[in-house]
């Protein structure tokens, strides 16, 4: 019976990067919607929770689940944070101590594009 092999990762060190893909969709996309439908109060909200719930990462960048659409490798995985209040996912790949957010895709999305809308980065 073949074992898994552990890659060991360092939590002190952990680097989070922020994808030019994530910042873009945010300020063109998810940001003027909520500031247009649901008003201002809710998109400080919704950047109150981005925000908590990236820096979450520092201490447990494994705690959320895998993307289901996006094939994982044993070195690099792709993770989902879930946001609960408000519609909408954060896709982020872990790689050793390098965690980056790649991009934040609204719930309602078809989830198989949600390797297109990440290969869109390494482009």
């Amino acid at each position: 019976m073949a074992t898994k092999k552990s890659v060991k990762v360092d939590y002190r060190n952990i680097q989070i990067k922020i994808q030019p893909l994530f910042t873009e969709t945010l300020l063109n996309e998810v940001l003027p919607y909520t500031l247009e439908y649901w008003g201002a109060t809710v998109m400080v909200e919704l950047l109150k929770e981005i925000n908590r719930r990236i820096l979450m990462l520092y201490s447990m960048p494994d705690a959320n689940p895998k993307n289901k659409f996006i094939e994982s490798t044993s070195a690099k995985n792709y993770r989902n944070i879930i946001l609960s209040k408000f519609p909408y996912v954060i896709i982020y790949s872990v790689k050793g101590n390098v965690v980056s957010v790649l991009n934040i895709i609204h719930k309602s999305r078809n989830p198989k594009i949600h390797r297109k809308l990440v290969k869109q980065k390494q482009q």
